[in-house]
């Protein structure tokens, strides 16, 4: 069931990230989840990423939207503060 509805084309990064964190937590490597949802390993590395950001920022990955310069892979190193300073950026509202 959670192979069928990752194939769907409307997931966000960030409901893609949880749904590949899921499948990892069954004993599978990052290679093992690439494989059995047909996607490169690339993106499947890049939606860890974007578990390993901000809270803030990862909620524009979960509208769909980009922070930045879209990229997770540089963000994920930097203070949070840090990664919310992009120019494009500002909190969500609420």
């Amino acid at each position: 069931m959670l192979v069928e509805n990752m194939q769907r084309s409307d997931l966000s990064p960030l409901q893609e990230a949880h749904a590949f964190q899921r499948l990892l937590n069954g004993n599978a490597t990052q290679a093992d989840v690439a494989r059995r949802v047909g996607v490169p390993a690339a993106t499947v590395q890049q939606r860890f990423l974007i578990l390993r950001l901000d809270p803030e920022v990862q909620a524009l990955y979960g509208r769909n939207e980009k922070p930045g310069d879209g990229s997770a892979g540089a963000g994920h190193r930097r203070r949070p503060e840090r990664q919310r300073g992009s120019p494009t950026w500002s909190p969500p509202a609420g």
